[in-house]
């Protein structure tokens, strides 16, 4: 699996009590097809963004914050096949982010 590093990173609020709350920072994310068809017309990406934690330099461990799903269509991932940075260049673009880099981890 690969992860995208992102800018600027997502952000989730979390109460703790009525009186307090976190906000967790999420600055890297992985994009799940699900489900995925061949040859669709369309096809729904689940994004998580998350914290990751290294080990000698590849992911180890991802923590999911948070969770989104962005539809591309065929045109957008026409150029696909086996490059994965398609597919986030594209996601980041109709979010509106930028990838920083792309590491991979340990499935």
């Amino acid at each position: 699996m690969i992860y995208a590093q992102i800018s600027p990173a997502a952000q989730k609020i979390e109460q703790i009590t009525p009186f307090s709350s976190i906000t967790k920072t999420a600055n890297y994310m992985i994009a799940l097809a699900r489900p995925y068809a061949l040859g669709a017309n369309k096809v729904t990406f689940q994004v998580v963004y998350g914290i990751p934690e290294f080990t000698d330099g590849t992911v180890s461990r991802f923590d999911g914050i948070a969770a989104s799903e962005v539809d591309l269509d065929s045109s957008e991932i026409s150029s696909w096949g086996t490059d994965d940075t398609v597919v986030f260049t594209q996601i980041a673009r109709k979010l509106g982010i930028s990838i920083l880099s792309i590491v991979t981890g340990i499935d």
